[in-house]
């Protein structure tokens, strides 16, 4: 258990400094587009393409990061009208809903990568197979961070 958490814990860190990295060059990127219509009176015609895709990338892994931190919105007002061993169920069902949803869209997102190495994109000309992959690698993270979410549950965390 210690070795998967390590493992989920670089994952973790990694998804932090791409999303961080990447709200970065968003700035960049829109700031270069500001100036290039606004100062030069030309327009950088790749800078919405490569910003909506930066933004994807962004969501995708932070929704993992949202999902390790119980961030996302959920309607605990109900679940905390009943007792702790019915609250107990309803997270664990919660959970596996939300994991079966995430396995469906993880196989329908590879199959669907198949197709779009060959599909460029408009302006960058890139394989869309690269800002596609953020589904896939989206749902993986924010299933992988459920099912350690989930291991919790039933694993007695040792205090320090």
């Amino acid at each position: 258990m210690k070795l998967l958490e390590k493992i989920l814990l670089g994952i973790e860190k990694g998804a932090e400094w791409i999303v961080t990295g990447l709200i970065g060059l968003m700035v960049i990127n829109l700031t270069a587009a500001v100036i290039a219509r606004y100062v030069m009176h030309s327009s950088l015609a790749w800078a919405e393409e490569l910003g909506r895709y930066m933004m994807v990338w962004c969501a995708l892994l932070g929704a993992g990061l949202a999902l390790r931190d119980d961030r996302h919105v959920g309607v605990s007002m109900f679940v905390e009208l009943f007792p702790a061993k019915i609250q107990f169920v309803f997270k664990l069902l919660m959970r596996l809903v939300v994991m079966a949803f995430l396995a469906i869209v993880l196989v329908k997102a590879f199959e669907h990568m198949k197709t779009l190495n060959i599909q460029l994109s408009s302006a960058l000309e890139i394989p869309m197979a690269v800002p596609y992959a953020a589904v896939p690698v989206g749902a993986l993270f924010m299933f992988l961070e459920n099912l350690a979410k989930l291991a919790r549950q039933f694993v007695p965390q040792k205090s320090n």
